[in-house]
């Protein structure tokens, strides 16, 4: 292996180790914890030197979002919380049995969560609209996950694995997401149907004694693939986009937003095709959620940008202090043509929620932990 691609080896391996120590390395601070009442749901006690977070969120209305974060409990351990809103308030709904970072709603009553546990195993857990449960281990640690029923997701993982739910069981579909080249990476995975997923990543050769005996060993490349509903089809001649986050609204249309240096970049998908939108985008754009494809927002630490199907406008940020994680937008019914979107974050280890509506962000007290 080369110099080189020793050095991108490692790099790749640090964004993974990266995603699980954001949820397990934490300071132990004096804390107390959610705990349970005696009718079974929680109640919350005051902390000080709080740890907490929130890292994803995904909505299916106005009056239903589940958020994802962390704690650190009474006894200085990391935990993974799970918070509801109803509309009106946000409800913790307990610790989660395993450590998940992604979250993906279609419904009051069914969510799927996915992560890693120790030793880098893949945790899915499933949410039925009461209570969190296991919808089995698939190996490998998952980083994104994206359903479109109950009976439809799909998660990618580490080195480009990915994996299909049928309602029972997941299936590895990771055969068909391998291009040729090693350390695949992939970034955040949207669906719009069953039959239709994007994703986008990076990857690079390391088996290579020295440049010599391959070509373009020491380079990065980019590559797009698609999900059909049976297979992933790469392409990497022709690939200029190379990961960020992803959302698809429709089957025939897809927004990519990543950041890249002192600014961000953006893509659009139209029936099957990838085109680079002009102009600049500020830094540090890191998600974005489309409720149609003329209504987006894709933000990122202190930076939201809106869409409205030809460009982009900036917009305040939702609180003060950055942090900005996560924005997800549900989709409203025909009669209701203003945009809803739920972001979650954390300033100084608080956490931070806010819903933009009416053309400006409304701040939500978020619960403890």
């Amino acid at each position: 292996m080369t110099r080189s691609g020793l050095a991108r080896w490692g790099a790749s391996w640090l964004i993974w180790v990266a995603v699980i120590c954001l949820l397990g390395c934490y300071d132990a601070p004096t804390a107390a914890a959610v705990s349970r009442s005696p009718g079974g749901g929680t109640r919350t006690g005051l902390r000080t030197g709080k740890r907490d977070s929130l890292v994803s969120v995904s909505c299916t209305s106005t009056a239903n979002c589940v958020a994802l974060g962390t704690y650190v409990s009474q006894r200085g351990v990391a935990a993974t919380m799970s918070l509801r809103w109803d509309g009106h308030a946000w409800a913790v709904t307990g610790d989660l049995p395993e450590p998940v970072r992604d979250v993906s709603c279609t419904s009051f009553a069914f969510c799927m969560a996915v992560g890693a546990a120790a030793g880098a195993e893949g945790v899915v857990l499933r949410w039925n609209g009461f209570t969190w449960s296991s919808a089995a281990q698939v190996g490998i640690l998952l980083g994104s996950v994206s359903c479109t029923s109950r009976d439809f997701c799909m998660a990618i993982g580490w080195n480009g694995s990915s994996y299909s739910w049928t309602g029972r069981k997941w299936v590895d579909q990771s055969a068909t997401s391998q291009v040729n080249g090693d350390h695949l990476t992939l970034s955040s995975v949207a669906c719009a149907s069953p039959g239709l997923c994007n994703t986008a990543g990076v990857y690079f050769y390391t088996d290579c004694v020295s440049c010599n005996q391959c070509s373009g060993c020491n380079d990065t490349y980019a590559v797009t693939e698609e999900w059909n509903g049976a297979s992933w089809d790469p392409n990497t001649s022709s690939a200029t986009l190379a990961g960020g986050a992803i959302s698809c609204p429709t089957t025939t249309f897809c927004l990519d937003v990543i950041a890249s240096g002192p600014s961000s970049r953006a893509w659009t998908w139209v029936n099957g095709h990838w085109r680079r939108r002009k102009g600049a985008l500020p830094a540090g754009l890191t998600t974005v959620s489309c409720a149609s494809a003329t209504s987006c927002l894709a933000g990122g630490g202190s930076v939201v940008e809106r869409w409205n199907g030809k460009t982009w406008t900036r917009r305040a940020a939702p609180w003060t202090g950055g942090g900005l994680a996560k924005i997800s937008c549900a989709k409203l019914g025909r009669a209701q043509r203003r945009l809803w979107c739920m972001a979650v974050g954390t300033v100084g280890h608080q956490v931070r929620s806010a819903y933009w509506y009416n053309g400006r962000w409304h701040r939500v007290v978020t619960r403890n932990p």
